[in-house]
């Protein structure tokens, strides 16, 4: 009755089932009967069922099952009877029930359908069900007479089956073989080649390993390291979701399942060449961790793993990860002790792999030789020993400078403890490493590139690398690195020092080498500096590449980390070619859009600072730029505080570029800098000696004291007596001219803003030339309204981006006012200002609007009444209003880039989807708006631009959130896409870049190969019908020419390319229709804004009073169809619009009368008939009345439309 014991039983039945012995039934009678008597235990079911499996390959199929039927039926626990007929049920869908006869199988289990217990009578059904299914309807005559009920559901069962395939198959002839071969009784179960070429996991086992129930995941993953043993193809298809699958269960709380994973990861190895080593690096981190598990049990399954992976994964790329493992204070003396037994058992055969980094190795030897465990120290003896015997005394003496001197003392120690050393040669050992101890670390501190090249591993390869191969591979754990980083504080070390700390580097180096090439990994920590250059050329050219720009994404922190050392090194070459790097990474981030966290930006700016005052002028300009640079992409506030430390530094040069930095971001971010730290840093700089530095803190302090008056005093109470009676006298010739209160800090009310015209119009008499005389101004007075109306905008800007939601509203309401007066011709700002900055005012609005809405829908939804409060929707109202006046702006609204489009679009139609916004105060007028404001940016954007943003949202925009908002969204986006098809030929007109539009079209139909893309349009195909017609109606405008726009595209051979299959399917669709249209002389070929020109002077012909005018309308009515006249007719009165219709009504009819009489006359001279010279009275009376009605039709179309 011991669990224990019995599984230890049933163990042993497995290894004599897979040996090669000769098992009678008797055997497996006797293990049937002890496995059938525990079957129902829940701890002890899943090993019965595996040696009940393993017994069908052994003797006849039914003879067990008759046998399983027959021990259990009179059983007293009902479970027993239940969990045979589940195994019996399984073992027929595995062997498609051709093993066992139909006959004896229903007669001995019929009788169960009458069982009291309701799953007993639903598993007999469901083994009835499947016997019958797989062998034949004709067998349900063995059932007799059933009842009605359970009949129909027998036949349920059998319907079912038969919708997933399964048809009736005939019995399988048995063999004449007497004795069962070895071959068939082993584990790894012999598959058809068919099965061998299936490359599908079964379905739904991957979601098994997530499942609560222990045994749930303890089957799927014995399922798992079946199909790792026989299912190569399997394996390599799938490895991913595998990989992902089988590291979370590395975290089970069952230690069972955790041995159980490490042998499915033993097996995967041999589904891979050369490419194993790869996916390795995901998961050896989790693996070693395992090797610090309590139980003896679970470690050495761990140390199986790692000796199984050496043919695929060599010791060398395991080393930086063994490296952090071991320096990790988390890791315990267990763990410690097995990678060292690890490395000491694999030395013979992989040691020459760890030459190059022997020192790294040493390092390690020497820090757990110091440990105060006996097995620890232990374990490193035998490492060394290992070492020692196969690179000598020599190499590992040589391998050991630049270890510290306790560090040396220890292995040397050792070294003579082991015998390798003899007590005389130890001492004269230590003698010259003592007395360059010193030496040593001074040259460490003065010559940090020395000492970072000592550390970094030298890698053995010396070919040249192939930039093409290289890459970083992409990842989710940018974020976990961010939570862990310590921060710099300013009781830090400097940060030269920090970054040349040894366990620095070791730690970069091991984190990038488990998301980078080996290749790669090695010329980032080359001891050659010109492999440097190399990795940052590699770099270079994976940032401009889209495919690998993801992976440079994913990894930014590293390679920014990796950056700021090579800076801090000093070497020239290496420098130059990181800084054009990272401006080149700079203007890619700037172009799609993206921005730095201050966490990635801690990581480099602050070492660019440092490093800025440079005694080189053209490597100092390449610092500032980039400084300048990465002040757009990252947060301002943190961007002014990095900057703060070049102020105090002591080298001169540095202070100058990092204030004329804060003096550019001052410019364009002024808001950020109204804080008691920064601006007292500045001041500070105003009792330097040097002239020139001391006037630039000089002319920043000035502007601000020009824009926020007096209150600037508030941030200067702690400045020196001198610099504060230098400021008062410097202040004092400002005064009359800080008059505008309205952009002072405590004048920032709602009830204070005024409007831009206005504004210019009451400063406009005091900064005319007839002042005082003692006023002196620099700057003529005729441009001041314009600097005027250029600094409110600006300003505004930066008051509705700012993150105070209400300081942020009054600043959207003022650009309200801004826009509405250029709008209206009242305002004095440039359009060109408003053209420069619209991008940047659409981008940041468009992370507004779904922030305030947001925050109205939380605010209403965490009300006790979850109703909308008054005044709760103001915000939601300022910001559309903004984006109204915006886009209703031509000039503006055709500068906003496309990243910045797709983004507004997105943000948009997503609030138009929300279920809550009708729910918000004002709701409905709020929906229209937003209704309103996409068919201003339909209408107004560039047209190239709408369209890219338009196929992004159909493609890869559209494929968040649950399947109905994703089947909504993409309704909403062709919706606005027919609207823009409607109008393609005067796009085209108008300069649409077909080119561009051609590329997306292919890059969407490229995208179908993704399976996120192909399961979304499984359920939804509308977005890829409505690119196809895109597509039809550009080849029906352009036509055969379409062709040119896809020179970008090259046509492959020997891949089907399903845009020039569509392309060349329309083109010969529409060559006949374009063919007619050509040939016929009356089609109007003339742009679309000439015949709206024409159409303006036919009105204004009709106007004058000429006759005329009315006919030219009728015919261009008759023209150009297309082009409505309604326009036109609502500026004019109701009598005018009567007049303009009875005229082309009687036009249509003159017109219809001419036809009639040409028809007639045509007729009449065909006709063989002689002319008669004489009519009948009758004939004469109808011609008279005909030529009256033609008189009056034409008297009243030259009537004139005055008295009208």
């Amino acid at each position: 009755s011991n669990f224990q014991v019995l599984l230890n039983v049933f163990e042993t039945f497995i290894e004599i089932l897979q040996c090669d012995l000769k098992i009678s039934k008797e055997n497996v009678e006797f293990m049937v009967t002890g496995c059938v008597e525990k079957i129902a235990d829940v701890k002890l079911n899943a090993k019965i069922c595996d040696v009940m499996d393993k017994c069908t390959h052994a003797i006849d199929t039914e003879f067990l099952v008759m046998k399983v039927v027959s021990k259990s039926k009179n059983h007293k626990n009902p479970k027993v009877l239940l969990e045979s007929m589940e195994w019996i049920l399984n073992t027929l869908t595995r062997t498609s029930g051709r093993q066992v006869s139909p006959q004896g199988l229903i007669e001995a289990i019929k009788v169960h359908l009458g069982h009291n217990n309701p799953n007993i009578r639903l598993a007999t059904t469901n083994v009835l069900g499947t016997i019958i299914a797989y062998r034949g309807l004709e067998n349900k005559s063995y059932l007799g007479e059933v009842k009605p009920t359970v009949m129909a559901n027998i036949d349920s069962t059998i319907t079912n089956l038969r919708d997933k395939g399964i048809v009736p198959v005939s019995p399988r002839k048995k063999s004449p073989k007497k004795f069962v071969q070895a071959k068939e009784m082993t584990v790894e179960v012999e598959e058809s080649p068919e099965e061998n070429a299936d490359t599908q996991l079964p379905g739904g086992i991957l979601d098994k390993l997530s499942d609560t129930n222990w045994k749930v995941r303890r089957g799927a993953l014995e399922e798992l390291k079946q199909i790792a043993k026989t299912r190569k193809d399997a394996v390599k298809a799938n490895i991913n979701g595998l990989m992902a699958s089988l590291r979370l269960r590395l975290h089970d709380a069952n230690k069972n399942l955790i041995i159980l994973t490490l042998e499915i990861l033993q097996h995967l190895p041999r589904s891979f060449e050369k490419q194993w080593e790869r996916y390795a690096k995901l998961i050896i981190m989790e693996v070693l961790k395992i090797l610090c598990d309590n139980k003896k049990a679970v470690r050495e399954a761990g140390m199986l793993t790692l000796h199984s992976w050496t043919d695929r994964f060599n010791v060398k790329s395991m080393q930086p990860h063994f490296l952090i493992f071991v320096s990790d204070a988390k890791t315990n003396v267990d763990g410690k002790v097995s990678v060292l037994t690890f490395l000491s058992e694999v030395a013979d055969g992989s040691a020459l792999q760890l030459e190059d980094c022997l020192h790294d190795i040493l390092t390690i030897i020497a820090d757990c030789l110091l440990g105060k465990a006996l097995n620890l120290r232990e374990s490193s003896s035998l490492l060394l020993k290992a070492l020692t015997e196969v690179f000598q005394v020599e190499k590992v003496k040589e391998s050991m400078k630049g270890m510290s001197k306790s560090q040396s003392d220890c292995i040397t120690t050792s070294l003579t403890k082991l015998g390798y050393i003899s007590t005389g040669s130890r001492t004269t050992e230590r003698r010259p490493r003592t007395s360059l101890s010193k030496r040593s670390s001074q040259s460490r501190t003065a010559r940090p590139a020395t000492a970072g090249a000592r550390m970094t591993p030298s890698s053995a390869v010396k070919t040249a690398p192939e930039p093409e191969a290289d890459s970083f591979m992409p990842n989710d754990d940018k974020a976990d690195r961010a939570r862990k980083c310590r921060k710099r504080t300013a009781v830090n070390k400097p940060l030269i020092e920090e970054l040349q700390r040894p366990e620095h580097l070791r730690t970069l180096q091991a984190a990038l080498s488990q998301y980078c090439t080996q290749n790669l990994c090695d010329h980032l920590f080359h001891a050659n500096f010109k492999k440097h250059c190399t990795a940052v050329e590699i770099v270079s050219s994976l940032i401009q590449d889209e495919e690998t720009f993801k992976g440079v994404w994913d990894n930014l922190d590293l390679i920014l980390q990796w950056s700021s050392y090579r800076i801090c090194e000093g070497n020239m070459q290496v420098l130059v070619k990181i800084l054009d790097l990272m401006d080149g990474l700079s203007t890619t981030l700037r172009s799609k859009g993206y921005q730095l966290t201050d966490y990635e930006a801690s990581l480099i700016v602050p070492c660019l600072v440092e490093k800025c005052g440079h005694n080189i002028d053209r490597v100092r300009q390449s610092f500032k730029d980039l400084l300048m640079k990465l002040g757009d992409i990252c947060s301002t506030k943190a961007t002014i505080l990095m900057l703060l430390p070049g102020t105090t530094s002591k080298n001169y040069r540095t202070k100058v570029v990092s204030l004329e930095v804060l003096e550019n971001l001052y410019e364009s971010n002024e808001t950020e800098f109204y804080s008691t730290k920064i601006i007292k840093e500045i001041a500070v700089l105003l009792s330097e000696r040097d002239i020139a530095l001391k006037n630039k803190a000089l002319a920043l302090v000035m502007n601000m004291y020009k824009n926020v008056g007096s209150n600037l005093w508030k941030y200067l109470s702690s400045v020196p007596d001198s610099v504060r009676n230098m400021l008062e006298t410097k202040f004092k010739s400002l005064e009359p001219t800080s008059i505008d209160v309205d952009y002072t800090p405590s004048s920032r009310t709602p009830g204070s803003v005024r409007r831009p015209g206005s504004a210019s119009r009451t400063h406009t008499p005091v900064r005319n030339p007839s002042a005082p005389p003692g006023l002196k101004f620099k700057a003529s007075p005729a441009p001041k309204p314009v600097d005027e109306a250029a600094m409110l905008w600006s300003k505004s800007m930066k008051r509705a981006s700012s993150e105070d939601l209400p300081e942020s509203i009054e600043g959207m309401k003022q650009l309200c006012h801004v826009l509405l007066d250029f709008a209206k011709k009242t305002s004095d700002l440039d359009v060109t200002t408003l053209v420069n900055s619209a991008d940047k005012l659409i981008f940041k609005l468009s992370e507004k609007v779904a922030f305030i809405f947001d925050k109205a829908i939380q605010d209403m939804e965490s009300s006790s009444t979850r109703t909308a409060e008054p005044g709760s929707s103001r915000g939601c109202k300022y910001v559309l209003n903004t984006l109204m006046h915006s886009f209703q702006l031509s000039p503006m609204a055709a500068a906003v880039s496309e990243p910045t489009l797709r983004k507004i679009m997105k943000s948009l139609l997503l609030l138009l989807l929300n279920q809550a916004v009708p729910s918000l105060e004002e709701g409905g007028q709020l929906l229209k708006a937003l209704n309103v404001l996409m068919l201003k940016i339909l209408e107004n954007a560039n047209r190239t631009s709408t369209f890219l943003s338009l196929l992004w949202l159909l493609g890869e925009g559209g494929g968040d959130g649950d399947k109905s908002l994703r089947t909504k969204f993409s309704d909403l986006s062709i919706k606005c896409t027919i609207k823009m098809v409607k109008n393609l030929s005067a796009s085209i007109e108008e300069g649409l870049n077909l080119e561009a539009i051609m590329n997306a079209v292919n890059e969407f139909l490229g995208s179908l190969e993704k399976p996120a893309m192909r399961e979304r349009l499984a359920q939804d195909d509308k977005p890829l019908r409505m690119v196809k017609t895109i597509l039809h109606e550009l080849c029906k405008c352009v036509g055969k020419d379409i062709y040119g726009s896809m020179l970008q595209i090259p046509r492959s051979q020997d891949k089907k390319q399903l845009i020039y299959t569509y392309v060349d399917l329309y083109t010969s669709m529409t060559s006949t229709v374009r063919t007619a249209s050509q040939n016929n002389a009356n089609v109007d070929t003339r742009p679309l804004q000439a015949r709206r020109e024409e159409l303006a002077g036919i009105f204004q012909k009709i106007g004058e009073g000429e006759g005329v005018g009315l006919q030219d309308l009728y015919k261009f009515t008759q023209e150009c169809p297309h082009i409505p006249i309604d326009g036109h007719l609502s500026k004019t009165s109701e009598s005018f619009q009567k007049y303009i219709r009875d005229g082309l009504e009687a036009c249509a009819r003159q017109s219809e009368n001419d036809k009639e009489n040409r028809s007639s006359e045509e007729v009449s001279s065909k006709s063989e008939q002689p002319r008669r010279s004489s009519y009948s009275i009758e004939e004469l009376r109808q011609r008279v009345e005909r030529a009256k009605a033609l008189l009056s039709t034409s008297q009243n179309d030259t009537k004139s439309p005055a008295s009208s």
